[in-house]
């Protein structure tokens, strides 16, 4: 695939008036929304994905990810979040993060380590 080949992008915005913008200026790409475009959907005729607004659902923005990273993918996913320099990017990052951490964590013991922590 070609670098250039825009057909194979996604970008998930949250809020309506920039799925809007969006669309008047990248007219070769599919614009998503956060909410609505998070569940459900079999896109793995896509492998790129642009987070264009934060959220601070976790669940959310995983499933977003497996829209494209499921059976049937023959790309390698590559995922893009754009960060402003406002204080509250970098707070849900890390707040993401933290969730990342704790889920691989937890994904990594046994049913008898499991049990002990519950």
């Amino acid at each position: 695939m070609k670098d250039s080949d825009h057909s194979k992008v996604l970008i998930y915005a949250k809020y309506i008036n920039t799925q809007e913008e969006l669309k008047k200026y990248y007219k070769d790409v599919r614009i998503m929304s956060i909410g609505k475009h998070s569940y459900g959907l079999n896109l793995q005729d896509y492998n790129r994905i642009i987070f264009w607004d934060k959220t601070w659902d976790y669940a959310q923005r995983e499933q977003i990810e497996h829209r494209v990273y499921r059976t049937g993918q023959k790309h390698e996913c590559i995922y893009y979040d754009l960060t402003s320099n406002a204080g509250l990017d970098y707070l849900i990052d890390r707040n993401i993060a933290k969730k990342e951490d704790l889920l691989n964590s937890f994904k990594m013991k046994t049913k008898e380590q499991l049990k002990e922590i519950l």
